[in-house]
């Protein structure tokens, strides 16, 4: 149906959560409509995240040092730890506003059926 190139691009965007067939074809069609330039700036982002990120030595977060900037920070209460799944759940915590403790990202979910 498509040329190949667009295809497999495609089916590479159907390989992140939530996107399928529709999506893929929708953001298929806006990356070839941009310019070299903003497609340039779109991959050296990606590259640059890939390249930068890694998880905070203490407590697993995002981060592009070796500590993150929460586990850093001496005014948070080094008591109190919040459990999370992802660093995505960090983020939405610390929007809040209310938690002044500091973090343990698991990087996935905990399962009771796999030990």
């Amino acid at each position: 149906m498509y040329p190949k190139e667009l295809e497999r691009l495609i089916e590479e965007l159907k390989k992140f959560p939530g996107v399928g067939n529709k999506t893929g074809e929708r953001y298929a069609f806006e990356l070839i409509e941009r310019s070299p330039e903003e497609i340039n700036a779109f991959v050296e982002s990606i590259v640059d995240a890939k390249q930068n990120l890694k998880g905070c030595e203490v407590c697993g977060n995002i981060t592009n040092t070796d500590v993150c900037a929460i586990c850093q920070d001496k005014s948070r209460d080094q008591s109190t730890i919040c459990v999370v799944s992802y660093p995505k759940d960090v983020v939405a915590m610390e929007k809040t506003e209310q938690f002044n403790g500091v973090y343990h990202v698991l990087n996935g979910v905990i399962s009771t059926f796999k030990g």
